[in-house]
């Protein structure tokens, strides 16, 4: 009895806390100028907001658990796009695992940018890095069939997301998330 009391007790408490936490939020540069863009936990879905002069302008309903939220110049055209990592399964993919998608704003609307969500192997972690130009990459801790773990760059090519190039491969963990991911 004293354990269930004890168990409900800590459900409360991690509930309550969920409930009270920050949304994610990112002040992003746009063709349109700075846009507030919001990621709105709810305890059954989430989504993406986007405001403008204290009004919504867009919302974009994401009905999967989040893991991260980042931004970035993506697709190297000057504004900021979004990073959304969603644990999902896909039509090709039925094992639930976690995904990348891509937004940008257009006239303070939220766009998919890239819902394609796979990498070459798994995904574990990812971070956007500025490149050379002064866009982003997104580099990530993929799990390889093994069951070690590698990390690989990617960067923007035309529709979708490249491999540039495999940074570390047939490492631990621990020694993957040792590299800067943000």
């Amino acid at each position: 009895m004293k354990c269930y009391i004890l168990l409900s007790f800590v459900f409360i408490l991690s509930v309550s806390s969920c409930s009270n936490e920050q949304p994610d939020k990112y002040s992003i540069s746009t063709e349109d100028g700075i846009v507030q863009v919001t990621l709105h936990k709810h305890n059954d879905y989430n989504e993406l907001v986007s405001m403008s002069n204290d009004s919504v302008v867009s919302t974009w309903p994401l009905r999967y658990p989040v893991f991260a939220f980042q931004h970035g110049d993506i697709n190297n055209d000057g504004t900021e796009d979004l990073a959304v990592g969603v644990i999902k399964r896909t039509r090709y993919d039925t094992l639930v695992r976690k995904r990348l998608f891509l937004f940008q704003v257009r006239n303070k609307s939220i766009i998919p940018l890239w819902l394609g969500s796979s990498l070459s192997h798994p995904l574990v972690e990812f971070g956007i890095l500025k490149n050379e130009q002064g866009g982003a990459l997104i580099r990530a801790i993929e799990k390889e069939p093994d069951g070690q773990y590698l990390i690989a760059e990617y960067e923007w090519y035309g529709f979708g997301l490249a491999l540039r190039k495999y940074i570390r491969r047939k490492i631990s963990l621990e020694e993957a998330k040792k590299f800067h991911l943000h």
